[in-house]
């Protein structure tokens, strides 16, 4: 993990003592706050850098609190407002400012929940900081999602739940090789649509994932 994390709260099912642990556990350099979770992370009392949304699901009572606080001095808090109607989800426009702004590890939080198709274009919106070799997660308090598009290897005391998934993100991933998990395999492709690697377990201190090509949707899951 870099130092250099900036930390988005976004709008899905949000966990106060999640949020609490993870800022007490690392050094945040940034945190970038999208509409509706304004909300909670005013009842924490969070230090906001970023305010990033069209604030359709934050109060408008809310919203022009912060503004008032920021023109009169109170917070330091940078206000970005966008029209609803763009090709961008909120969480998206937070992803590429966090770029810009020279991340190297972006943690989301608020990114899954009952909303499946912002969930899944979520997990999508790994890709650009993979692509641009941030290291990029979500994480709630039953999974911590991301992608990887090349070889490596897992500890087990750094793990974040009890199963390992490996989801093909595209049409394959080219002759895998799984060891050290409960569920080995030798230089085999991993498939779309099929489930193959859901539900694996790492049994010894360190497992290794290998393959030639392709990236994977890896989820670490504690229940």
């Amino acid at each position: 993990m870099d130092d250099n994390c900036f930390l988005i709260i976004t709008g899905g099912n949000l966990n106060q003592s999640l949020i609490k642990e993870f800022l007490n556990q690392r050094s945040i350099e940034k945190i970038i706050c999208v509409d509706g979770a304004l909300s909670l992370s005013n009842q924490m009392n969070l230090s906001i850098d970023y305010l990033v949304g069209d604030y359709d699901t934050v109060s408008k009572e809310l919203i022009n609190e912060y503004r008032k606080r920021v023109q009169a001095g109170e917070i330091e808090t940078k206000i970005l407002s966008f029209q609803p109607e763009k090709d961008e989800t909120d969480t998206q426009l937070a992803i590429s400012l966090a770029l810009q702004l020279g991340a190297k590890e972006i943690c989301l939080m608020g990114a899954t929940g009952t909303r499946m198709d912002h969930v899944l274009a979520n997990i999508h919106l790994l890709k650009r900081p993979l692509d641009e070799k941030v290291d990029a997660y979500i994480l709630d308090e039953h999974n911590r999602i991301y992608l990887k598009d090349s070889s490596f290897q897992i500890e087990k005391n750094k793990v974040y739940g009890h199963y390992f998934s490996l989801i093909p993100f595209g049409d394959k991933v080219k002759a895998v090789t799984l060891s050290g998990f409960k569920y080995n395999t030798e230089s085999i492709d991993f498939l779309l649509g099929d489930s193959l690697g859901v539900s694996n377990e790492l049994l010894l201190e360190k497992g290794s994932i290998t393959f030639q090509d392709g990236t994977f949707i890896v989820i670490e899951a504690k229940d």
